[in-house]
């Protein structure tokens, strides 16, 4: 994952005000999919198939049916659980770098990769050229990477 925030912090930058969001709905799947294993788990503690064999083997084809079912919602329960973890690893990264920034430097974040502001208009509102505030943003990257990394 480290290496991908080593060459995307800019895609990571962009998606932090939506983290909050994305682990939401992460976690709505989680529960889809953890009532959907439940429900399906539900029919088996009916009552004992007389055929079933004694060795503890399972000769009931429904039943093999669902538990391959059950174990799809578990492998999309995993998943979902991996997804959600590291969305909150990033998130705590990321916190950090934040935290560790000047408010400049964080204004500047905020502006370029979350209110999309152009650098031209950033450069005129500082009063400076376009080519330091690129110098800026790019320098206050590489402060967040060297912060996560």
């Amino acid at each position: 994952m480290w290496e991908a925030v080593k060459n995307n912090i800019d895609e990571l930058l962009k998606s932090y005000p939506y983290i909050v969001d994305d682990i939401w709905e992460e976690q709505q799947k989680l529960n889809k999919y953890i009532s959907l294993q439940v429900e399906a788990r539900d029919p088996l503690k009916s009552t004992n198939i007389d055929d079933v064999p004694h060795d503890g083997s399972v000769s009931d084809q429904t039943y093999q049916q669902v538990e391959k079912i059950i174990d799809r919602y578990q492998a999309e329960i995993d998943e979902s659980i991996k997804k959600i973890n590291n969305l909150l690893d990033t998130k705590k990264w990321l916190d950090k770098a934040l935290n560790q920034l000047s408010r400049g430097e964080y204004e500047l974040i905020k502006q370029y990769f979350w209110e999309r502001m152009s650098i031209r208009y950033m450069a005129k509102q500082r009063k400076c050229s376009r080519e330091h505030i690129k110098n800026m943003i790019n320098f206050t990257c590489e402060r967040i990477k060297k912060i996560i990394l």
